[in-house]
Formats: structure tokens, sequence, C-alpha cells
């Protein structure tokens, strides 16, 4: 005789044996009970939680000899044949192999037809947002104003995929995730009904495997059983029969970062790869872990939002005392990265120790730690950082940039009574032979950058005193302080002028000068900040994207 596995065989076959749907059943058989029975359903949830299912007991319930009625009898040939799938008047399209406009142009010609025995003719059409979108444009009309005799139900994983003009002329019905002690309690009842033995922590395991899919904690269920047998199914065997890690390895990955150990966090790698466990895997339930944590931490109550026997929320309400909030935010949101890095990841090994040792080695400390140890160090000097501020900041170089200075003063009168001199009285002066001894002067101070763009730079008049000087736009352009050196340096050698113009022969203006300044500034200020060993270890310590760098008060 065929085996006939848990799922299919324990599928409800009326509205009240659908389990964690009693919103759904319930507005169902009241619309039965007062025969305001629409033409079009969407059915939408995840995976295993019952779509299918209560899409047929509606058949059922509308093409029972005795209906319709909220209550089908399950005995009747109609009820019979929908149960065995045979029933002439049910259609199950899988809309994923008929995706095409002349499915749907086919599906339109059938249901002009009678049904040929019971009230309705009923379209299950299942994975409805796999249609084309011709396909799903040939089917509203019939889906807005159907025959009486017809009715549809659309199934879906992917609501949000369905044109509004689909939902629109549906009644829309959203199936929840399960809870995993509603679901315990139902994989209990069945071994019960099965002659199974299984102990409460090994069903409370396969439930959580579950999210919310019932369908998916039986499946599990049919695995564990031919591992185990009959007699016994322990939690230590579920994680050796589905190959998973085992809460004791997550638990002790999650003591080692709290406790700072990151050689214990890479043995207990080195020791899931020889197992050949699944690492990404492995990585979810971490994050998992330190999110339970976290509620543990910030929730008053949470047994609310967690699955927790008294004694581990106890446990983990301990551990969460020695993590502050910020703290366990930045782990979580170093494994969630590291849960998509490890996806498509060469060698995932790398990855998750990179990670852990990463989550390990960071003593716990807060934003407000990091803001105190920066403005001590800054305001006092080299000092020690605050507390919380990683120790591997030993130090800051509190420096300030050079600037650049101004050529010493000339005495101008004097210089050009000197006969090795090779300049001339102003008079006599050409453009070239000031701009070159100007520059011969800076370069004394061993600016480069500043040299390079005079270099390139040209000369065009010297009126007077006023040197007129038109700055090359092949490089960046002078920038403010290096306008007021050169300038410092030509007033020094006899009181001359310089006007800088850009490429168009337009004069800078001081609002100009103030604003490439402002701008050059602030970009200093930030390339400073990014450099600064502290910072570098807040952005790391954080997991920091951007910075974004402001002065302080002043106050």
């Amino acid at each position: 005789m065929s085996y006939t596995v848990l799922a299919r065989k324990y599928r409800p076959q009326r509205f009240e044996d659908v389990i964690g749907q009693g919103h759904v059943t319930r507005s169902l058989t009241n619309a039965l009970s007062m025969e305001r029975i629409a033409h079009a359903f969407l059915f939408s949830g995840t995976r295993g939680v019952g779509k299918t299912t209560t899409a047929r007991i509606l058949a059922k319930a509308l093409n029972c000899e005795k209906g319709p009625s909220p209550a089908p009898c399950g005995e009747c040939a109609s009820c019979s044949e929908i149960t065995a799938g045979s029933s002439v008047d049910v259609m199950e399209i899988d809309a994923a192999s008929n995706t095409g406009v002349d499915n749907v142009r086919e599906l339109r010609e059938n249901v002009k037809y009678a049904p040929a025995r019971g009230r309705y003719k009923v379209y299950i059409i299942d994975e409805v947002h796999m249609l084309s979108g011709a396909a799903f444009n040939a089917l509203l009309k019939t889906l807005e104003e159907p025959p009486a005799h017809v009715v549809f139900v659309l199934a879906t994983t992917d609501p949000h995929k369905l044109p509004a003009t689909i939902l629109s002329r549906c009644q829309h019905y959203d199936f929840r995730r399960v809870p995993k002690a509603v679901i315990q309690a139902h994989l209990r009842s069945l071994c019960d009904k099965e002659g199974i033995t299984a102990e409460d922590g090994a069903l409370a395991r396969l439930a959580a495997l579950a999210e919310g899919s019932v369908r998916d904690s039986l499946s599990l269920l049919d695995q564990v059983i031919s591992f185990c047998g009959q007699d016994a199914i322990r939690e230590a065997d579920i994680d050796e029969t589905l190959g998973l890690v085992g809460r004791a390895a997550v638990r002790e990955a999650g003591e080692a970062i709290i406790s700072q150990d990151p050689a214990r966090a890479v043995e207990l790698v080195d020791s899931l790869v020889d197992k050949g466990h699944d690492l990404r895997r492995f990585t979810v339930e971490l994050a998992g872990f330190f999110r339970d944590i976290m509620v543990c931490r910030i929730s008053k109550n949470p047994s609310r939002a967690l699955d927790l026997t008294a004694q581990d929320a106890a446990e983990y309400r301990e551990m969460a005392g020695k993590l502050h909030p910020e703290e366990l935010v930045r782990l979580l949101n170093l494994l969630t990265r590291a849960v998509e890095d490890i996806k498509d990841a060469a060698n995932k090994r790398i990855i998750l120790e990179l990670s852990l040792v990463k989550a390990a080695s960071r003593p716990i400390g807060t934003v407000e730690d990091v803001i105190k140890g920066v403005r001590g160090l800054k305001e006092g000097g080299a000092g020690q950082p605050a507390s919380g501020v990683s120790g591997a900041v030993a130090s800051y170089d509190n420096r300030k940039p050079e600037k650049l200075e101004a050529a010493q003063p000339v005495d101008a009168e004097a210089y050009y009574r000197n006969p090795g001199s090779p300049q001339k009285p102003s008079g006599e002066l050409s453009a070239v032979d000031l701009w070159d001894r100007i520059r011969e002067e800076i370069k004394k101070s061993g600016k480069a950058p500043l040299i390079s763009r005079m270099e390139v730079a040209s000369p065009k008049e010297l009126n007077g005193n006023i040197l007129t000087v038109s700055e090359s736009t092949k490089i960046p352009s002078f920038k403010p302080e290096e306008i007021e050196a050169i300038r410092n340096v030509a007033e020094a050698l006899g009181g001359f002028k310089v006007k800088i113009t850009n490429g168009g022969g337009k004069e800078k203006t001081l609002a100009d000068h103030k604003k490439d300044k402002e701008r050059s500034r602030k970009e200093k200020m930030r390339q400073e900040a990014l450099s600064d060993p502290l910072v570098k270890a807040a952005v790391d310590l954080f997991v920091a994207e951007s910075v974004e760098v402001e002065e302080p008060d002043r106050d």
C-alpha cells in the first residue's frame, strides 16, 4: 500500500479544521450563512498556510448537496469528488504553467457552460501572479462580471505583483503565518493520532523551523520520523536529521561574542566546517539569537514576541543585561550583512570568521562614549580615550595642518639697489619678470602644488603696480589661501597688487573666494576626520556607511 505523507493525510476538510486562519474562515462561513457569496476571491499569504485548502473547502461548501452550507457534509458525491480532486465542476489551474493569453481565452470560453453536477463552477487559479500582463488583461472582464454559476478563487504568495485592476475585482483575504505555539500543538495532536512519542522540545524546534508554515512543519516531521522511528523523537535528533547546526552551537557563538572571545568563535567555525554544516544557515540562526537577546533587553514583556521557555527567557535576560541596546544593533547589523555577503561569497568561511572576529573583538560602548572620547582628546590633547572607546586607539595626533606662510617682508628700495637683483624698477618690469620673481620667493616655502599652478598660469600685463595673471583651466584653480600668499609676496616685493582671473578673463570676486575657501575648508575637515584613527575606529565600531563632519559648538 502506498504511503500518504502527513501533509496530505491530515489536510483539513472543514473550515474549523484550518488552523491559525480564524479571521478568514469566520468571514467565509458568515458569507455562506447569509448567502452573500462573492464572485471572486483572492487568497494571499506565505506557503503552507492553507490558501488552496481553504479554496477547496469553499468549493465543497458551495456545491454540497446539503448546501450551500458553511459546514459541507463531506459524504455526498460532490464533496467526495472535490476531496478526491476528480470533480469536473472544480478546476484547479496552475498559473505558473499556464501563463499565456491563450490559456485565459480558453478559460473565458469554458465559463459560459453550466456546471455538470453542482451549483457552481469553481476556478481555483494557484500562483496567479505568474500570469502575463496580456493574460491579466484578458481576464479582467470575465473576472468582473462572470456568469452567475461561476466563482473564481485566486491564490498567490505575492499579491503585490497583481495589477490593481485585478485586486479591485476580488475580495481579498490575507492568510497569516501560523504562530509557533499553534503549530506545536497541532504537531502534538498528530503525533498522538499516529502513536508517535515526541519530546516537547523536539516539536517546538520543528515548529520554529517551519517559520509559520503548517505544511513545512508536517514535511519536517515526516522526515524526522523516518530517521527516529515512532518510538521517541528527541530534540537532539532534529539537528542531526535535518543537518542543522543546533541551538547549542549558536548559543556558544553568541556567548563568545558577548565575552569578547574571538578565538573561541573562530574555533567554533572550524568545527562547523568539519561537520559540513551550512554556514549561511548558522549565520541566520546567530542573528536570530541576538534578535531574541535584543527583544529581552528592550522589552518589558518579551514573551509576547518570543517563543522561549521560562528558563531560556531568564538566561536570555541575563545575557541581555551585559549588552547596551546600541551594541546589540551593531551586532545585528554585522550579522545581517554577513548573511547577505555569505550568500554569494566564493569562500563563505572567511566571511563568517571575519564577521565573528569583528563582532567579538570590540568592547561594548555607545555612541555617547565615542563622542565623549573624541571631545576629550580634541580639548585635552593626546589624553586617554573615554570609557567605552576602543583601546586599539592608543593616541591621537592633534597637530594642526601646516598653513602656507607668506614670504618674509622685503625692503623693496634696498632690493632694487642690489646690482645682483634680477628685478628692475617697477617702470621697467615686465609682467613675466615680476611673476617669475614672485614664484622664486614662493619656492622657498616648498609648496609644490602652488608652484605647479603658478608655472602653468599666464602673466598677462603689468599696468602700473597691478599684475594681471590668468590661471590655467587644465588644472585645479588657485585656492583662496594660495592667492593670498601670492599677494603677500607681491606686496612685500614693492607694493605690487596681483589680479587673478579665470580662463574667461573675469576676476574672481570676494564672494567667489569665500565660497571656494569654505568648500576647501569643509573638505579639509572631512578628510582630516576620516584620517583620524579615533574616527576610523568609531566608523568601524558602528558599521557606518558615511561620515558627516560638523564643527563643535563653542559655547
